[in-house]
């Protein structure tokens, strides 16, 4: 009697994602490539999230960053870390600790590749890039900036980092221009994967969010336009030169304008003192909740980022407010040249006052109707494209990235 014979079984490739700023809204980035990720075949994709992760927990899942030192109002340990010089203290013991209950796993569930996003200069990034290397896996870094944009800037060890790396992921061209020009990583070890377009709603709690909608709404409701500037209020992001616009604007009559300003500051910045004088602004200076965050974006007219420095490589602002369908005023920087067209934004010069000012003054002068179109076309925009991107990403795991640089639809 004749048997049937059977296909060999193709084992998989498993994919292991760090990204230890997986808590809140920016989970949603990780989730929305794992989602893409897991149609493709012969693919087995792990995630090593932030204990915050707010999307479902599966087999494949594992929190390991940031228990007691996230800063959500999830979490209900957050009073317990002290003071911001201790708590920072402890987030650093809490980043080296999950990165090493990942070296075990790599080998548990045999994982062949990590992905590992870089969005820090630390010590334990660069010795967890050193020991995938030394289990003989295969490292991907996925470079969201390749300069740093914190307090303790160590461009050393951010560049031994990626001389670790077997190939790279990134977001959008300029980056990949950023990574040969600054780092001497040869153009065919660059994958371009377009940002992908997230579903925020397993974050936002409906009430939270109906009770700030109902806040924000009441407190801007004389102003028919409503220009946002949320976020981590940096010197580098150009928060002089828009006060200083603000104050020099002349707005038309029929339009009540407001600027509502609405993130931490960081050491060096007085937001008080700089917009003490000035009309028509609200000052929200903490960091904001993603309910608080998104309630906002959804009021706002227009959102404004009037980056000072050209090495900013990514922008979650700017993605969110095409995912709200907002149109931007944006500084001209290779960031922004890459995302805002004509029919979804305006441009301005960097740290140019005379600049952001007619560009504000532009924005006002549009009417409703026209900026709500600007705002639909940016999010059909970011929303579209993905194409064949998970059998491009599967086959970079599988094979490298020879042949396939650039991936579908990148920017």
């Amino acid at each position: 009697m004749s048997q049937e014979k059977r296909a060999p079984s193709v084992e998989p490739t498993r994919v292991l994602y760090v990204y230890h700023g997986s808590a809140g809204i920016a989970g949603a980035y990780l989730h929305a490539i794992a989602k893409a990720i897991s149609t493709a075949p012969a693919l087995e994709c792990h995630l090593a999230t932030n204990h915050y992760w707010a999307f479902e927990k599966g087999d494949h899942v594992t929190p390991v960053f940031f228990r007691l030192t996230e800063n959500t109002d999830r979490n209900r340990h957050l009073r317990l870390a002290g003071s911001p010089p201790q708590r920072l203290a402890l987030r650093y013991v809490e980043l080296a600790l999950g990165y090493a209950k990942l070296v075990p796993y790599l080998v548990r569930e045999r994982i062949d590749v990590v992905n590992l996003s870089v969005i820090d200069d630390e010590l334990p990034t660069l010795l967890f890039a050193r020991a995938v290397k030394l289990l003989g896996k295969r490292l991907v870094v996925t470079a969201h900036d390749v300069v740093f944009q914190g307090p303790r800037n160590s461009p050393s060890r951010r560049r031994s980092v990626f001389k670790l790396a077997d190939q790279f992921v990134v977001h959008y061209r300029h980056v990949q221009r950023e990574l040969e020009r600054r780092v001497g990583v040869p153009r065919e070890r660059i994958f371009v994967q377009p940002f992908p377009w997230a579903d925020i709603t397993p974050v936002i709690d409906p009430a939270k969010l109906r009770h700030h909608l109902d806040t924000f709404k009441a407190e801007l409701k004389p102003y028919s336009r409503v220009f946002l500037v949320p976020g981590v209020l940096r010197p580098e992001k150009g928060i002089e030169t828009l006060v200083h616009a603000w104050r020099n604007a002349r707005f038309p009559a029929k339009e009540r304008c407001a600027l509502v300003i609405a993130g931490k500051g960081t050491p060096g910045i007085d937001m008080k003192r700089a917009v003490t004088d000035l009309a028509n602004v609200t000052l929200i200076e903490r960091y904001l909740t993603s309910e608080e965050f998104w309630a906002l974006l959804k009021l706002a007219h227009v959102v404004v980022l009037p980056y000072a420095v050209d090495w900013y490589a990514h922008s979650s602002v700017a993605l969110l407010a095409f995912l709200a369908e907002k149109p931007l005023v944006a500084s001209r920087i290779p960031l922004f040249e890459t995302l805002v067209q004509p029919d979804t934004g305006l441009l301005h010069e960097p740290r140019d006052v005379a600049s952001l000012t007619r560009a504000l003054e532009q924005a006002a002068r549009l009417d409703a109707d026209t900026l709500a179109t600007m705002g639909r076309t940016a999010r059909e925009r970011l929303v579209s494209g993905w194409g064949e991107l998970p059998e491009a990403l599967a086959a970079l795991y599988r094979e490298g990235a020879d042949g396939i640089v650039g991936g579908s639809g990148s920017c």
